[in-house]
């Protein structure tokens, strides 16, 4: 994206993974550990696997089979 001054600026678009909702970063999603703060994180991961088993260490109550489920639908988005 580039900005009013007409430089670069880097986007950081969370995603929730249980809900597959997008959303505008603020310091209560940053601080959400079921909400991935930034989509890049996952689509720089050098492992998908690693990160998801990451991901469910931190959340525990979620429902892993949706997680994976709604994790393949970000990963299209990469791809589309």
């Amino acid at each position: 994206m580039i900005n009013k001054r007409y430089k670069s600026a880097r986007i950081t678009i969370p995603f929730n993974p249980i809900t597959e909702d997008f959303a505008t970063l603020t310091p209560v999603i940053r601080k959400n550990p079921q909400w991935i703060a930034d989509i890049s994180e996952y689509f720089n991961s050098e492992s998908p696997l690693s990160f998801a088993r990451k991901y469910l260490e931190c959340n525990p109550d979620v429902d892993a089979k949706i997680f994976e489920t709604n994790l393949v639908h970000l990963g299209r988005v990469q791809n589309a």
